[in-house]
Formats: C-alpha cells, sequence, structure tokens
C-alpha cells in the first residue's frame, strides 16, 4: 500500500516539476522575443542595419522576425512556436515599436 502512494506521488511530483520546467522556459523565450523585438526597432529608428541584422540573430532558433513601417514608425514582430516534447504548440510573440529618427529614411 504504501509503495503505491510513494509511487503515485513521485509521478506526480515528476510532473510538477515539468509543467515549472516548461512554464520557465517559455517566459525565457518570451523574454528574448521582446528583447528582440525592441532592439531590432530601436537600430532600425536610428537607420543602423548592420546593428539591426545583429539584433535579428539573437531570435530564439525557428523564430520570424516581421517588419513593418508606417509613416514615421517602424514596427518589429518576433514570433516562434515552441514545444516539449508533446506539450505544444505554443505560439508566442512579442512586437515594439519605435520612432524612426528624424533624417532617416524609412
Amino acid at each position: 500500500m504504501v509503495s503505491v502512494e510513494l509511487a503515485i506521488g513521485v509521478l506526480a511530483m515528476a510532473l510538477v516539476a515539468l509543467v515549472g520546467a516548461f512554464t520557465i522556459s517559455m517566459a525565457v523565450v518570451q523574454g528574448r522575443c521582446g528583447d528582440t523585438a525592441a532592439a531590432v526597432a530601436r537600430q532600425l529608428a536610428r537607420g543602423d542595419r548592420q546593428e539591426a541584422d545583429r539584433a535579428r540573430a539573437s531570435a530564439p532558433r525557428g523564430a520570424t522576425v516581421q517588419v513593418t513601417t508606417s509613416g514615421s514608425r517602424v514596427r518589429v514582430t518576433v514570433s516562434v512556436t515552441e514545444r516539449l516534447g508533446r506539450i505544444g504548440p505554443v505560439r508566442l510573440s512579442a512586437a515594439a515599436e519605435a520612432a524612426i529618427e528624424p533624417g532617416v529614411a524609412p
């Protein structure tokens, strides 16, 4: 009887640990998407395409970086689909917008 309860308890703890690890992993990826979007938007607003390309390289693996320019603003959206084994897919995305600096061609 005790061994059955112990086995169920161990399995429950393993499941809780797996869900916790997945949640933390998704939070980290979401943060990287936001950081990448902000960095790319900032560099494009400054007109520094080389640094914007470097910032794009920091995007999570498999992420898409979409840039749209509207008037005097540049908007960057970073999206990625993540999964952990059979858990997922989970779609994560972040966007950032910046005003294009005077004298910079859109």
